[in-house]
Protein backbone atom coordinates (compact mmCIF):
# COMPACT_ATOMS: atom_id res chain seq x y z
CA UNK A 1 0.00 0.00 0.00
CA UNK A 2 1.28 3.76 -0.95
CA UNK A 3 0.35 7.19 0.20
CA UNK A 4 0.28 10.04 -1.47
CA UNK A 5 0.99 13.89 -0.63
CA UNK A 6 -0.68 15.86 -4.22
CA UNK A 7 -1.54 19.35 -4.48
CA UNK A 8 -4.93 19.30 -4.03
CA UNK A 9 -7.40 19.57 -6.61
CA UNK A 10 -8.10 23.23 -7.65
CA UNK A 11 -5.06 24.60 -6.54
CA UNK A 12 -4.03 27.33 -9.28
CA UNK A 13 0.21 27.40 -9.70
CA UNK A 14 1.46 30.44 -11.59
CA UNK A 15 5.00 30.30 -13.35
CA UNK A 16 7.28 32.61 -15.94
CA UNK A 17 9.05 31.48 -18.93
CA UNK A 18 12.02 33.91 -19.82
CA UNK A 19 13.25 33.17 -23.50
CA UNK A 20 16.07 35.24 -25.28
CA UNK A 21 14.26 37.17 -28.42
CA UNK A 22 14.56 34.50 -31.27
CA UNK A 23 14.88 31.20 -29.84
CA UNK A 24 11.05 30.47 -30.11
CA UNK A 25 8.90 31.03 -32.82
CA UNK A 26 6.36 33.63 -32.42
CA UNK A 27 3.05 32.64 -30.95
CA UNK A 28 4.71 29.64 -29.56
CA UNK A 29 2.76 30.29 -25.86
CA UNK A 30 -0.31 30.06 -27.98
CA UNK A 31 0.09 26.11 -28.13
CA UNK A 32 -0.04 25.64 -24.52
CA UNK A 33 -3.30 28.12 -23.83
CA UNK A 34 -6.12 26.21 -23.04
CA UNK A 35 -4.47 22.69 -23.40
CA UNK A 36 -5.38 20.11 -20.71
CA UNK A 37 -2.43 17.72 -19.58
CA UNK A 38 -1.39 15.29 -17.33
CA UNK A 39 1.87 15.82 -15.48
CA UNK A 40 3.68 13.92 -11.91
CA UNK A 41 3.30 10.59 -11.25
CA UNK A 42 0.36 7.96 -11.05
CA UNK A 43 -1.11 9.67 -14.53
CA UNK A 44 -2.19 6.55 -15.32
CA UNK A 45 -4.06 6.71 -11.83
CA UNK A 46 -6.13 9.93 -12.67
CA UNK A 47 -3.83 11.80 -11.00
CA UNK A 48 -1.81 15.30 -12.41
CA UNK A 49 -5.16 16.36 -14.76
CA UNK A 50 -4.33 20.30 -15.29
CA UNK A 51 -5.31 22.52 -17.67
CA UNK A 52 -3.26 25.64 -19.04
CA UNK A 53 -3.53 29.64 -19.38
CA UNK A 54 -0.69 30.68 -21.34
CA UNK A 55 0.21 34.47 -22.26
CA UNK A 56 2.51 37.25 -22.68
CA UNK A 57 3.53 39.58 -20.24
CA UNK A 58 3.20 43.28 -20.44
CA UNK A 59 6.89 44.60 -21.96
CA UNK A 60 7.43 46.23 -18.87
CA UNK A 61 10.43 46.80 -16.48
CA UNK A 62 10.92 44.43 -13.50
CA UNK A 63 8.78 45.15 -10.28
CA UNK A 64 10.88 47.80 -9.09
CA UNK A 65 12.66 49.24 -12.13
CA UNK A 66 10.79 52.27 -12.79
CA UNK A 67 11.69 55.40 -11.76
CA UNK A 68 15.28 54.03 -11.23
CA UNK A 69 18.11 56.03 -11.59
CA UNK A 70 21.14 55.31 -13.53
CA UNK A 71 24.19 54.87 -11.28
CA UNK A 72 26.88 57.03 -12.23
CA UNK A 73 30.93 57.04 -11.02
CA UNK A 74 31.77 57.28 -7.72
CA UNK A 75 28.26 55.87 -6.37
CA UNK A 76 26.75 52.88 -4.51
CA UNK A 77 25.34 49.78 -6.00
CA UNK A 78 23.56 47.46 -3.68
CA UNK A 79 22.74 43.73 -4.48
CA UNK A 80 19.97 41.92 -3.13
CA UNK A 81 20.27 37.90 -3.23
CA UNK A 82 16.63 36.84 -4.45
CA UNK A 83 17.79 33.40 -4.67
CA UNK A 84 21.34 31.38 -4.09
CA UNK A 85 23.90 32.57 -6.64
CA UNK A 86 26.69 30.20 -7.55
CA UNK A 87 29.73 31.65 -8.15
CA UNK A 88 33.11 30.18 -10.08
CA UNK A 89 36.57 31.60 -8.82
CA UNK A 90 39.49 32.29 -11.44
CA UNK A 91 40.42 28.82 -10.86
CA UNK A 92 36.64 27.66 -11.10
CA UNK A 93 36.39 26.82 -7.89
CA UNK A 94 33.03 27.49 -5.76
CA UNK A 95 33.81 31.06 -4.36
CA UNK A 96 32.08 33.49 -1.39
CA UNK A 97 34.19 36.00 -2.25
CA UNK A 98 32.90 39.38 -2.77
CA UNK A 99 35.53 40.19 -4.86
CA UNK A 100 34.66 37.42 -7.53
CA UNK A 101 30.87 38.72 -7.11
CA UNK A 102 31.74 41.54 -8.28
CA UNK A 103 33.37 40.55 -11.18
CA UNK A 104 30.39 37.71 -12.51
CA UNK A 105 28.54 41.49 -11.72
CA UNK A 106 30.40 43.56 -13.91
CA UNK A 107 30.93 41.18 -16.73
CA UNK A 108 26.74 40.05 -16.65
CA UNK A 109 26.58 44.48 -16.53
CA UNK A 110 28.79 44.43 -19.44
CA UNK A 111 26.65 41.95 -21.66
CA UNK A 112 23.69 44.39 -20.90
CA UNK A 113 25.37 47.35 -22.27
CA UNK A 114 26.89 49.01 -19.45
CA UNK A 115 30.64 49.03 -20.82
CA UNK A 116 33.57 49.91 -18.23
CA UNK A 117 32.00 49.04 -15.38
CA UNK A 118 34.16 48.36 -12.39
CA UNK A 119 33.21 47.17 -8.92
CA UNK A 120 34.73 47.05 -5.66
CA UNK A 121 33.39 45.94 -2.43
CA UNK A 122 32.59 48.32 0.04
CA UNK A 123 34.69 48.74 3.44
CA UNK A 124 32.23 49.18 5.77
CA UNK A 125 32.93 52.56 7.84
CA UNK A 126 32.77 52.03 11.94
CA UNK A 127 29.13 51.22 13.31
CA UNK A 128 28.10 50.21 9.37
CA UNK A 129 26.83 46.65 8.06
CA UNK A 130 27.75 46.91 4.26
CA UNK A 131 27.36 43.25 4.04
CA UNK A 132 25.77 40.39 5.54
CA UNK A 133 24.88 36.93 3.40
CA UNK A 134 25.53 33.55 4.28
CA UNK A 135 27.23 30.48 2.09
CA UNK A 136 24.41 27.41 1.05
CA UNK A 137 24.88 24.81 0.30
CA UNK A 138 22.47 22.11 -2.18
CA UNK A 139 22.90 18.26 -2.31
CA UNK A 140 20.60 16.65 -4.63
CA UNK A 141 20.30 12.98 -6.34
CA UNK A 142 19.72 11.69 -9.87
CA UNK A 143 17.05 8.81 -9.55
CA UNK A 144 17.87 7.71 -13.49
CA UNK A 145 21.64 7.20 -12.70
CA UNK A 146 20.94 6.50 -9.07
CA UNK A 147 23.99 8.74 -8.15
CA UNK A 148 24.79 11.72 -5.81
CA UNK A 149 24.39 14.66 -8.20
CA UNK A 150 27.69 17.71 -7.78
CA UNK A 151 27.15 19.80 -4.80
CA UNK A 152 26.03 23.12 -5.63
CA UNK A 153 28.13 25.82 -3.47
CA UNK A 154 27.03 29.82 -3.63
CA UNK A 155 25.41 32.90 -1.88
CA UNK A 156 22.48 32.19 0.00
CA UNK A 157 19.25 33.90 -0.77
CA UNK A 158 18.27 36.66 1.43
CA UNK A 159 22.04 38.05 1.77
CA UNK A 160 22.98 41.82 0.65
CA UNK A 161 26.18 42.97 -1.00
CA UNK A 162 27.90 46.54 -0.99
CA UNK A 163 30.22 47.44 -3.95
CA UNK A 164 31.09 51.46 -4.65
CA UNK A 165 31.24 51.87 -8.51
CA UNK A 166 34.92 52.68 -9.30
CA UNK A 167 34.29 53.67 -13.40
CA UNK A 168 31.34 53.10 -15.63
CA UNK A 169 28.07 54.09 -15.71
CA UNK A 170 25.12 51.60 -15.35
CA UNK A 171 21.88 52.93 -16.87
CA UNK A 172 18.42 51.83 -15.95
CA UNK A 173 18.09 49.33 -19.08
CA UNK A 174 21.07 47.61 -17.95
CA UNK A 175 19.47 47.20 -14.49
CA UNK A 176 16.62 45.81 -16.08
CA UNK A 177 18.70 43.32 -18.03
CA UNK A 178 20.33 41.95 -15.38
CA UNK A 179 17.60 41.35 -13.00
CA UNK A 180 16.20 39.35 -15.51
CA UNK A 181 18.34 37.42 -16.70
CA UNK A 182 20.51 36.86 -13.55
CA UNK A 183 24.13 35.87 -12.83
CA UNK A 184 26.23 33.53 -12.26
CA UNK A 185 25.29 29.25 -12.77
CA UNK A 186 22.31 27.29 -13.43
CA UNK A 187 20.22 30.17 -13.97
CA UNK A 188 17.82 28.44 -15.64
CA UNK A 189 17.28 26.13 -12.98
CA UNK A 190 16.29 29.58 -10.63
CA UNK A 191 19.72 30.41 -9.30
CA UNK A 192 21.15 34.04 -9.58
CA UNK A 193 18.12 35.67 -9.35
CA UNK A 194 18.94 39.22 -7.61
CA UNK A 195 17.84 42.98 -7.18
CA UNK A 196 19.76 45.34 -7.29
CA UNK A 197 19.22 49.13 -5.90
CA UNK A 198 16.20 48.08 -4.46
CA UNK A 199 14.38 50.81 -2.26
CA UNK A 200 13.97 48.44 0.48
CA UNK A 201 17.89 48.73 0.66
CA UNK A 202 18.14 52.16 0.64
CA UNK A 203 15.18 53.35 2.47
CA UNK A 204 15.16 53.69 6.30
CA UNK A 205 12.37 50.63 8.05
CA UNK A 206 9.19 52.95 8.79
CA UNK A 207 9.15 53.39 12.63
CA UNK A 208 5.68 52.59 14.54
CA UNK A 209 4.75 54.43 17.55
CA UNK A 210 3.85 51.78 20.18
CA UNK A 211 0.10 52.50 21.39
CA UNK A 212 -1.38 50.52 24.48
CA UNK A 213 -3.38 47.73 22.65
CA UNK A 214 -5.94 47.66 25.27
CA UNK A 215 -7.36 44.28 26.51
CA UNK A 216 -10.85 43.43 27.13
CA UNK A 217 -11.93 42.73 30.40
CA UNK A 218 -12.07 39.13 31.13
CA UNK A 219 -15.89 37.89 30.53
CA UNK A 220 -17.67 37.44 33.78
CA UNK A 221 -20.69 34.56 33.49
CA UNK A 222 -22.68 32.67 35.49
CA UNK A 223 -21.30 29.12 36.20
CA UNK A 224 -23.08 26.01 35.18
CA UNK A 225 -26.18 24.20 36.77
CA UNK A 226 -26.10 20.87 36.33
CA UNK A 227 -28.89 20.76 34.27
CA UNK A 228 -27.64 23.46 32.05
CA UNK A 229 -26.33 22.59 28.55
CA UNK A 230 -22.90 22.14 28.37
CA UNK A 231 -22.62 21.04 31.90
CA UNK A 232 -20.46 17.69 31.45
CA UNK A 233 -17.97 19.77 28.97
CA UNK A 234 -16.84 22.10 31.52
CA UNK A 235 -16.83 19.94 34.01
CA UNK A 236 -14.08 18.41 32.10
CA UNK A 237 -12.43 21.56 31.17
CA UNK A 238 -11.85 22.58 34.64
CA UNK A 239 -10.93 18.93 36.06
CA UNK A 240 -7.98 19.32 33.54
CA UNK A 241 -7.24 22.79 34.77
CA UNK A 242 -7.26 21.61 38.51
CA UNK A 243 -5.47 18.87 37.47
CA UNK A 244 -2.35 21.18 35.96
CA UNK A 245 -2.49 23.57 38.77
CA UNK A 246 -1.88 20.81 41.20
CA UNK A 247 1.12 19.39 39.33
CA UNK A 248 2.29 23.07 39.26
CA UNK A 249 1.66 23.83 43.01
CA UNK A 250 3.21 20.31 44.02
CA UNK A 251 6.61 21.07 42.11
CA UNK A 252 6.50 24.61 43.56
CA UNK A 253 5.71 23.39 47.31
CA UNK A 254 8.51 20.83 46.84
CA UNK A 255 11.25 23.34 46.51
CA UNK A 256 10.70 24.82 49.77
CA UNK A 257 13.04 22.38 51.84
CA UNK A 258 10.99 24.00 54.88
CA UNK A 259 7.75 22.80 54.37
CA UNK A 260 5.56 21.38 56.35
CA UNK A 261 5.62 17.68 54.07
CA UNK A 262 9.09 17.64 53.38
CA UNK A 263 11.02 18.84 56.58
CA UNK A 264 9.50 15.58 58.34
CA UNK A 265 11.07 13.26 55.39
CA UNK A 266 14.77 14.80 55.75
CA UNK A 267 15.80 12.58 58.60
CA UNK A 268 14.13 9.25 56.85
CA UNK A 269 16.96 6.44 54.69
CA UNK A 270 15.76 6.07 51.03
CA UNK A 271 14.60 2.63 51.75
CA UNK A 272 12.06 4.23 54.09
CA UNK A 273 11.35 6.98 51.42
CA UNK A 274 10.77 4.46 49.09
CA UNK A 275 8.03 2.05 51.47
CA UNK A 276 6.51 5.13 51.54
CA UNK A 277 5.10 4.74 48.13
CA UNK A 278 3.14 1.43 48.91
CA UNK A 279 0.40 4.20 49.99
CA UNK A 280 0.26 5.57 46.55
CA UNK A 281 -2.69 3.23 45.58
CA UNK A 282 -4.44 3.61 48.94
CA UNK A 283 -4.56 7.55 48.90
CA UNK A 284 -8.61 7.50 48.79
CA UNK A 285 -9.86 5.26 51.07
CA UNK A 286 -11.55 6.75 53.98
CA UNK A 287 -9.30 8.39 56.67
CA UNK A 288 -9.25 5.45 59.59
CA UNK A 289 -8.57 2.64 56.99
CA UNK A 290 -5.41 4.63 55.73
CA UNK A 291 -3.82 5.27 59.06
CA UNK A 292 -3.95 1.88 59.92
CA UNK A 293 -2.09 1.37 56.54
CA UNK A 294 0.40 4.15 58.06
CA UNK A 295 0.74 2.17 61.57
CA UNK A 296 1.42 -0.90 59.95
CA UNK A 297 4.12 0.49 57.75
CA UNK A 298 5.77 2.64 59.97
CA UNK A 299 5.13 -0.05 63.68
CA UNK A 300 8.99 -0.51 63.44
CA UNK A 301 10.24 3.21 62.89
CA UNK A 302 11.49 5.05 65.54
CA UNK A 303 11.16 8.54 63.79
CA UNK A 304 8.14 10.26 65.39
CA UNK A 305 7.90 13.04 64.16
CA UNK A 306 8.03 11.77 60.01
CA UNK A 307 5.04 9.23 61.41
CA UNK A 308 3.04 12.24 62.71
CA UNK A 309 3.50 14.55 59.29
CA UNK A 310 2.88 11.60 57.02
CA UNK A 311 -0.23 10.67 59.50
CA UNK A 312 -1.56 14.71 59.17
CA UNK A 313 -0.87 14.74 55.99
CA UNK A 314 -3.19 12.04 54.75
CA UNK A 315 -5.80 11.38 57.18
CA UNK A 316 -6.65 14.69 58.16
CA UNK A 317 -10.12 16.24 57.27
CA UNK A 318 -9.15 19.00 54.66
CA UNK A 319 -5.49 17.88 53.53
CA UNK A 320 -3.75 18.54 51.54
CA UNK A 321 -6.29 21.78 50.55
CA UNK A 322 -5.32 23.06 53.77
CA UNK A 323 -1.62 23.10 53.40
CA UNK A 324 -0.19 27.16 53.05
CA UNK A 325 1.20 27.56 50.11
CA UNK A 326 0.02 24.82 47.98
CA UNK A 327 -2.67 25.56 45.98
CA UNK A 328 -5.12 28.47 46.11
CA UNK A 329 -7.55 30.01 44.14
CA UNK A 330 -9.37 26.95 43.02
CA UNK A 331 -12.60 29.04 42.50
CA UNK A 332 -11.30 30.87 39.41
CA UNK A 333 -10.74 27.86 38.17
CA UNK A 334 -14.37 26.60 38.53
CA UNK A 335 -17.40 26.89 35.27
CA UNK A 336 -20.00 24.83 37.31
CA UNK A 337 -21.74 26.05 40.94
CA UNK A 338 -20.83 22.75 42.58
CA UNK A 339 -17.50 22.70 41.19
CA UNK A 340 -15.43 23.64 43.66
CA UNK A 341 -16.80 21.08 46.65
CA UNK A 342 -16.82 18.07 44.22
CA UNK A 343 -13.55 18.45 42.52
CA UNK A 344 -12.29 19.37 46.12
CA UNK A 345 -13.42 14.92 47.17
CA UNK A 346 -12.70 13.69 43.82
CA UNK A 347 -8.90 15.22 43.37
CA UNK A 348 -8.11 14.62 46.83
CA UNK A 349 -6.35 11.40 46.52
CA UNK A 350 -4.89 12.71 43.42
CA UNK A 351 -3.33 15.72 44.67
CA UNK A 352 -1.88 13.98 47.87
CA UNK A 353 -0.18 11.57 45.13
CA UNK A 354 1.45 14.81 43.14
CA UNK A 355 2.80 16.31 46.66
CA UNK A 356 3.94 13.44 48.15
CA UNK A 357 5.50 11.71 45.12
CA UNK A 358 7.43 15.40 44.66
CA UNK A 359 8.56 15.96 47.93
CA UNK A 360 9.87 12.60 47.86
CA UNK A 361 11.74 13.14 44.65
CA UNK A 362 12.72 16.50 46.23
CA UNK A 363 14.39 15.18 49.26
CA UNK A 364 16.26 12.17 47.51
CA UNK A 365 18.08 14.91 44.67
CA UNK A 366 18.96 16.80 48.01
CA UNK A 367 20.63 13.57 49.69
CA UNK A 368 22.34 13.02 46.24
CA UNK A 369 23.89 16.83 45.39
CA UNK A 370 24.35 17.27 49.05
CA UNK A 371 26.67 14.13 48.96
CA UNK A 372 28.33 15.16 46.02
CA UNK A 373 28.81 18.93 47.19
CA UNK A 374 30.63 17.32 50.78
CA UNK A 375 32.81 15.18 48.40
Amino acid sequence: MYSYQALAAGTVLGAEVRVRVGVLPAGWHTRLDGEEWRIGRSRKDDYGLISVDAGLLDEALPDGAPGAEPIEAGGKLRVWLLSDVLIRDERLNPSDAPDDFARVLQEALAVAGADGVRLTPTVPEPGSIEASYEMARTDSWHSGWRLPRPVLIGFAAGGCLSFDVEAGRIGVDAVAAVETSGIGERRGEGFGQIRLNDRLLWEPSPVFAARPIPRPPAPVGDKLPPSAPGYAAARIVEREAWRAEIRRCAEAYAADPGNAVLAPLLGLTFTRLNTLRRLFDHLDEPPERLDRRIESLTRRWKEPKAVEGLRGLLTEPGSPWNLDGFIGGTENLCLTIDGHPDLREELRGEALRALLSACLSARTRSEIYGAEASR
